[in-house]
């Protein structure tokens, strides 16, 4: 029709890419688990065929996309430290106790890590990306409050659960727990902080609000304790200019922070003086599943027991340890990011994921704020990141393949380091 605007295919195109492959992430591909299941504490070694086939296809969408809009654009994610992480990961899958599974699951964990790194590139403007992901992140705690609502046997922690019944009447949502639905919430409040600043004053506030209530009935405690901290050391990172007192004011307190959490398992004198001071030295029965971790740990210390191999096998599931530990048996994680990685890919392995996880992005963000127009977006992945690495002593976050988490925390990481080498446009 004469007068009327050209359709924009490539645009339709970039935002439906965008918004699909978000919303299957954050949505994930089996939302609403009935926990009543028993079968949910079988071995899961198997392959998923249908997880395989979805994430197939974004990787090969996301690749297209990337061809149409020029590979070089990616660049900026060429980075040693990446590199060097994946590469160790890789050969690590040699010495691995289960060589095929934790092959399987480093290829699907690439393949999730280059289908972010791409939909980051898709948006052409600020404004597209916050009008795309803001989106996504309101159709998603909208989706928990209806879950809520509608199947409150499927959206709130039941008494009648196969496993963890003091959990009775905490809100999940669509996630299958509260520790995977706390920080997402933490992550869309975040998120509508940033949106409010930018003056989406519909979005912004009704994202803020909704993802603070939702937050509130789920009883993370670790996430909720962790908002005003996040925004507060934020704010002090954001003033400090000199690079090495940033790299002290985030590190340091996030080694303080291991000590007294995981090191308690293993320092004694820590242990009790946390018995003194706190209600529950045991961080909710964590250090029990540290110290069985840890000493699993030392019998493999170089290559641990291969990427992402170790929990949720038949190796835990039947070793003697586990007799000796039966709750081991039925654990999913160590409860602490750092402490998995160790344990699963050895210190060689944590090293690497330090740098190239928790080092690179302050020195990104470092570089990234200098420009006042990525400033915005620039806290905004940093305060994502920083909630991240510090709720990473409590939770098992990191290279977690396609989990909602993981996936909003490699937008922070990556989106940073694309900041580094382009300019924000509005």
């Amino acid at each position: 029709m004469d007068g009327a605007p050209a359709l924009d295919i490539g645009l339709l195109a970039r935002a439906g890419l965008f918004v699909l492959a978000l919303l299957i992430f954050w949505i994930t591909l089996e939302p609403l688990k009935d926990l009543s299941d028993g079968a949910l504490l079988e071995p899961t070694e198997a392959a998923d065929r249908f997880n395989q086939v979805v994430f197939l296809t974004l990787f090969g969408l996301s690749l297209w996309a990337l061809r149409a809009g020029g590979w070089r654009r990616a660049a900026p994610l060429l980075h040693p430290a990446y590199g060097a992480v994946l590469g160790w990961f890789l050969l690590d899958c040699a010495f691995a106790i289960n060589p095929g599974l934790s092959l399987r699951r480093l290829i699907l964990s690439a393949m999730v890590m280059a289908i972010v790194g791409v939909l980051l590139l898709l948006p052409r403007s600020q404004r597209q990306f916050e009008a795309w992901i803001g989106g996504v992140a309101i159709t998603v705690v909208v989706l928990c409050f209806l879950a809520v609502a509608l199947v409150p046997h499927l959206a709130v922690h039941q008494a009648d659960a196969a496993a963890e019944v003091n959990l009775t009447g905490s809100w999940r949502g669509i996630y299958d727990h509260k520790s995977r639905t706390g920080p997402m919430m933490v992550v869309f409040l975040i998120l509508g902080a940033y949106l409010t600043g930018r003056w989406r004053l519909v979005l912004g506030p009704c994202l803020f609000v909704l993802a603070g209530t939702f937050l509130a009935f789920t009883g993370a405690k670790q996430p909720q304790a962790l908002v005003p901290f996040v925004f507060a050391w934020a704010w002090l990172a954001g003033r400090i200019r000199s690079v090495p007192l940033l790299l002290a004011v985030c590190l340091v307190p996030l080694v303080l922070y291991l000590t007294f959490t995981v090191g308690s398992a293993a320092i004694p004198a820590v242990a009790a003086f946390n018995e003194r001071v706190m209600s529950d030295p045991t961080f909710t029965n964590r250090t029990g599943i540290w110290g069985f971790a840890l000493a699993s740990f030392l019998e493999r210390p170089l290559t641990g027991y291969g990427f992402m191999g170790f929990w949720n096998t038949e190796y835990v599931r039947y070793a003697v340890d586990a007799a000796r530990n039966p709750w081991a048996a039925t654990a999913s994680h160590s409860h602490d990011s750092y402490l998995d990685l160790a344990l699963t890919t050895g210190l060689p392995g944590l090293a690497l994921a330090v740098w190239a996880l928790v080092v690179l992005p302050i020195l990104d963000f470092a570089r990234a704020r200098r420009d006042p127009a990525s400033r915005d977006l620039a806290l905004l992945f940093f305060r994502i990141w920083l909630f991240a690495v510090f709720l990473g002593s409590m939770e098992t976050l990191f290279f977690q393949r396609d989990e909602a988490f993981w996936v909003a925390f490699l937008i922070a990481v990556f989106g940073l380091r694309y900041l580094t080498a382009y300019r924000v446009r509005e």
